[in-house]
């Protein structure tokens, strides 16, 4: 227990620092825990950075023995705004939303349900946006354009909970996602010099990039639990510059509404 709390502490205390804009930044992972049938969860949480503002609204339900059913929404902005190619005058920022459903299996190991698994699969839907100010040297002036990213998430999500008595949980996450990214709208038109412009025609070209989102959230309460968790996403074969950040673990915490299908749960 100790060991666990001083991780949270170091990862909390790393907090520090800022990011180039992104084209991606993962939702946290939902690991409901679910034991019985009628079992439902209800949480919102929030994400204070460094690289990521995010907030999240996930809800949970066993709709039979072992057969669950996952949803999901959120939306994420950068910390602030911040230069391109070191000049004053080119700014960026980045803003994405995501909504998600899934579907999965659940079990206990042990006959106290001290030890659960899950097994989740499912699909999303949602944009990413990247704005920019830039420096017309032509026209002398400020530019505003836009990036409009559509994106599509298929995943695959095994994870393992531990529940040694009524007042506390650990979960482990570990979910695999494949995020397919469709260009809207190429509005930002600083083609000539721009690196910027080089990344957002890679993204479109390759379509599909693999990551994986390992989780660690820890849980405390009754009815009403209050939880904190670190994750953080790891791009899995060709990288991209400003994909998405790894510099940072992800800092979350927030509250847990937890009804449950049998009397005697807590």
């Amino acid at each position: 227990m100790r060991y666990i709390t001083f991780v949270f502490i170091l990862a909390a205390a790393s907090l520090t620092g800022c990011t180039n804009y992104l084209y991606y930044a993962p939702n946290q992972v939902n690991v409901p825990l679910l034991k019985d049938k009628k079992d439902a969860r209800i949480s919102a949480g929030y994400s204070p950075g460094p690289s990521v503002l995010a907030a999240d609204v996930q809800l949970a339900y066993a709709l039979a023995p072992h057969v669950g059913v996952i949803a999901s929404a959120s939306g994420a902005r950068s910390v602030e705004e911040f230069e391109i190619q070191q000049k004053d005058s080119d700014e960026a920022s980045s803003r994405m939303r995501m909504l998600e459903v899934g579907a999965g299996y659940f079990t206990a190991f042990t006959k106290k349900d001290k030890l659960i698994l899950e097994i989740y699969g499912g699909a999303g839907l949602g944009d990413s946006r990247q704005f920019y100010t830039y420096w017309n040297s032509t026209s002398q002036s400020d530019t505003k354009g836009r990036n409009t990213f559509g994106l599509r998430k298929v995943f695959l999500q095994p994870s393992l909970g531990f529940i040694p008595n009524r007042s506390f949980e650990l979960a482990f996450g570990s979910r695999i996602s494949g995020i397919f990214f469709s260009l809207r709208d190429a509005g930002y038109s600083n083609q000539n010099d721009s690196d910027e412009y080089g990344e957002m025609l890679q993204i479109d070209a390759k379509k599909l990039f693999i990551f994986l989102e390992p989780s660690l959230k820890l849980s405390v309460g009754r009815k009403v639990r209050f939880w904190i968790s670190v994750d953080g996403p790891f791009p899995i074969g060709r990288k991209v510059s400003n994909l998405t950040d790894t510099s940072y673990p992800n800092f979350r915490f927030g509250i847990l509404f937890k009804l449950s299908g049998q009397k005697d749960n807590s």
